[in-house]
């Protein structure tokens, strides 16, 4: 079998970029070994194993690189590894949790993420922009692309995404940016889930159509994006800024 091709996946970081590199970090080159020449410590960045030679089955495996303090580095780091997240694996971070969008359409696996206190080791298959299903430690759930944390219990959450090429044509959560989902129930034609958030959320759905939604039991507007050909719901709190309920969407 031929040598698998292993990339070092390396952020703009030449010597003459960062005059100011802080002392306490490793540089992660120097004047007479600039980085274009010499890859991006593994603590800063990501190794990928390409799959263009390896069997049909396998898959490419990520590494998530081993969660250090930011406080005495350059947060510009912090944020590229989340970028490259977003970008190849497809999940984003929010205070209410993961969020799994489009991504590579490779079969990927990545281990050691440390977010939230918990070790999450994700792995994707399938190719397509939308979700078909999410498994959270054996338990299948639809209708939401936001994981819901009424399933990731324990210490260590395997979190597997399955990706398709046509949608549903049910009603599905998309994000909702800062709340936590806990519960989901879908069926051909409805979505039932339970928000709870510290303010006001802004829901996106992907209904296939038109749409009535209902949050606590009282009706709520429903407006058409068509950046994203979806609908967004405006969720405010109560009184004292907490939101927590029920959202009925019907299609």
């Amino acid at each position: 079998m031929s040598k698998v091709p292993v990339v070092t996946l390396s952020p703009p970081c030449c010597w003459h970029r960062w005059p100011r590199w802080p002392p306490s970090l490793p540089r992660p080159c120097s004047p007479t070994t600039p980085c274009c020449s010499k890859s991006w410590p593994l603590r800063f960045g990501v190794k990928l194993i390409l799959t263009s030679r390896l069997p049909s089955r396998s898959t490419a495996s990520l590494r998530a690189p081993r969660p250090e303090p930011m406080a005495n580095g350059p947060s510009a780091a912090k944020a590229w590894q989340i970028g490259l997240l977003n970008a190849i694996i497809g999940v984003h971070f929010d205070e209410g949790g993961i969020t799994v969008g489009p991504g590579l359409d490779k079969p990927l696996l990545l281990s050691r993420l440390s977010f939230q206190g918990k070790r999450w080791t994700i792995s994707t298959r399938g190719r397509g922009p939308f979700i078909r299903r999410l498994t959270v430690n054996g338990r299948a759930t639809k209708g939401s692309c936001k994981v819901p944390g009424g399933l990731c219990r324990g210490k260590d959450i395997r979190l597997d995404i399955e990706r398709t090429a046509r949608p549903s044509g049910a009603p599905q959560l998309l994000s909702a940016n800062g709340a936590e989902v806990t519960r989901v129930e879908q069926t051909a034609r409805t979505l039932n889930c339970r928000l709870t958030a510290p303010g006001a959320v802004r829901v996106r759905l992907q209904a296939g159509g038109t749409c009535t939604a209902a949050w606590n039991g009282a009706s709520v507007m429903v407006e058409h994006e068509r950046a994203y050909a979806g609908q967004t719901i405006l969720l405010l709190p109560r009184t004292d800024g907490r939101l927590a309920g029920e959202l009925a969407v019907t299609t």
